[in-house]
């Protein structure tokens, strides 16, 4: 999947703040290992911390003048969340989770 640069940029700083990305992973993770995974569930969790990273990304990179909305569409934030959540079970089909 080909990225725009605001895509990028939000996943990267998503995966580089351990506050957003270590609970998100953990829970997955048990959902995954327990059985319980859902993946239109953990496709709209995920949207939804890639919306609170948008939030925190606005905060501290962006003017007073910018709005977290604009900057990350919904579409940016949802394409972001399938791929990691893609990556997300590559890694647990490969039987590693984090606890």
């Amino acid at each position: 999947m080909k990225f725009a640069n605001t895509q990028r940029e939000l996943e990267l700083y998503f995966e580089n703040e351990e506050w957003l990305v270590k609970p998100a992973t953990v829970a997955l993770s048990k959902a995954h290992k327990s059985g319980r995974f859902d993946y239109e569930k953990a496709l709209k969790f995920l949207t939804n911390k890639y919306r609170d990273a948008a939030k925190q990304y606005c905060l501290e990179h962006g003017s007073m003048a910018d709005n977290w909305r604009t900057m990350f569409s919904v579409a940016d934030r949802k394409a972001c969340a399938l791929v990691t959540l893609e990556g997300m079970l590559a890694e647990f089909r490969l039987g590693n989770y984090w606890d």
